[in-house]
């Protein structure tokens, strides 16, 4: 549940270890006091590298490039202090000691190592599409339409399905599924947002090494509003307004969401999730997979949300023939597979609480095209997960979550006390401990 309160202990103990590291190749870790103040150091400087990552990720770039912050931060601002002190003479008794030759040439170059992959990773793309591909002979995505109307209402079958523990059984191929919530709004750091403030959110489908492979893959995601609180989707619940949600906001190899287009004036208007397909609500698949390419919807924006929403690469279009009339105007070509053992390509997202204080699930579904109709919503996936939180008013002082937040601030606060602390007894008492050379 508290993935971030573990982003932040992993942030510190990466940059306590390279604290470490930066000491004994300086001064070869001779002076106990000055190492336990350089773990010290280290402890706060990858807290402020976690504070740095959540305030700009929302705390879900989770395993990435945002791992060699504490590394950059701790070797650039340890070897400075580590030449001040050494200025002072504070460090040993001996005054005639200087940072040995090699041991600064080796920390010179560790430093630029560390950068050179900063900016090298940061370019490169955080997913290629990768797995095999195959050919799609069937019509699941060929004269299909729907209406937009009518999306709250949660069809009987959908939501047995959803609330219940079933898995389709006919399928060699097993999947697990990961998913992360945050609400980050300075100062906030929690799992449970706020009223009209954005939830961010990030979900995995990894497929187990003893199955097969994941060869025509779709998910489907979707938010309920949970109105009895009993935590599964039924018929006194309803669909929260697709408009009010977006993903992926990242790069995601060959994942597809849909997009409409408004034939009139030729122009995308938003993303949508949940259509009228033959009378019935229907949550719309999101494959991966190539696809004919009738418009082009990379890096337009679109009315999802009141911030709106820049499309990452080109998705599945629609086009909006009449007042309420969609008709999907693209095909799958081919599906990109997802190998044994090997995961889909994360899927980040973001959903604006407007829909008042309550609770709230995202429910995460996993399809194969070999064994479902993608627009069936009788179809019993490989895989679900419902991920529930709640929206709660402005400054309610009782949120269930509140211990991230508390523990993130209280453990900054007690590092930069010691920091303090630390940085007295090194300068003023130093010289009455420090262990001769």
């Amino acid at each position: 549940m508290y993935h971030l309160i573990n982003q932040m202990l992993i942030y510190i103990s990466i940059s306590v270890i390279t604290a470490l590291m930066i000491d004994l190749i300086v001064i070869e870790g001779r002076s106990k006091i000055l190492t336990l103040f350089m773990v010290i150091f280290g402890a706060f400087t990858g807290w402020c590298s976690y504070i740095i990552f959540v305030f700009f990720t929302g705390g879900l770039e989770m395993f990435t490039i945002w791992y060699s912050l504490p590394i950059i931060l701790i070797s650039v601002t340890s070897i400075y202090v580590l030449i001040k002190f050494a200025d002072i003479k504070i460090m040993f008794r001996n005054p005639h000691w200087k940072i040995g030759k090699y041991p600064t040439i080796a920390s010179i170059v560790l430093l630029f190592i560390f950068l050179g992959s900063f900016v090298v990773l940061a370019f490169v793309p955080e997913v290629a599409i990768t797995g095999q591909t195959v050919l799609d002979t069937s019509n699941d995505f060929l004269n299909v339409d729907g209406v937009i109307h009518n999306y709250k209402s949660i069809p009987y079958n959908t939501a047995r399905i959803a609330a219940s523990d079933i898995t389709y059984s006919g399928s060699d191929t097993f999947i697990s599924i990961d998913s992360y919530k945050s609400y980050v709004n300075f100062p906030r750091i929690r799992e449970n947002p706020e009223e009209d403030q954005y939830l961010n959110f990030e979900v995995s489908f990894t497929t187990t090494t003893n199955g097969g492979d994941w060869e025509k893959p779709f998910v489907k995601i979707w938010i309920f509003h949970d109105v009895n609180n009993n935590g599964i989707p039924d018929g006194g619940d309803s669909n929260v307004d697709p408009w009010c949600y977006k993903f992926p906001i990242n790069t995601a190899g060959g994942i597809r969401n849909n997009i409409m287009w408004d034939a009139s004036s030729n122009t995308a208007s938003r993303q949508i999730n949940i259509l009228t397909i033959k009378g019935e609500t229907t949550i719309l698949p999101i494959v991966n997979a190539f696809i004919s390419q009738e418009k082009n919807d990379k890096g337009l924006t679109v009315s999802n949300t009141p911030e709106g929403y820049n499309v990452p690469q080109d998705m599945m279009s629609w086009s909006k023939t009449s007042s309420d009339d969609v008709i999907l105007v693209e095909s799958v070509t081919s599906y990109i597979s997802v190998p044994a053992g090997s995961s889909l390509p994360s899927i980040r997202g973001k959903f604006y609480c407007h829909e008042g204080p309550g609770h709230y699930g995202i429910i995460y579904q996993a399809f194969d095209c070999r064994y479902h109709d993608p627009f069936d919503n009788d179809a019993v996936p490989l895989a679900q997960k419902i991920d529930l939180f709640e929206v709660v008013e402005h400054d309610q002082p009782d949120q269930p979550d509140v211990i991230i937040e508390s523990a993130s601030w209280i453990t900054g606060i007690f590092l930069f006390g010691l920091l303090g602390g630390g940085s007295y007894a090194v300068i003023k008492v130093g010289k009455k401990v420090l262990i001769k050379k």
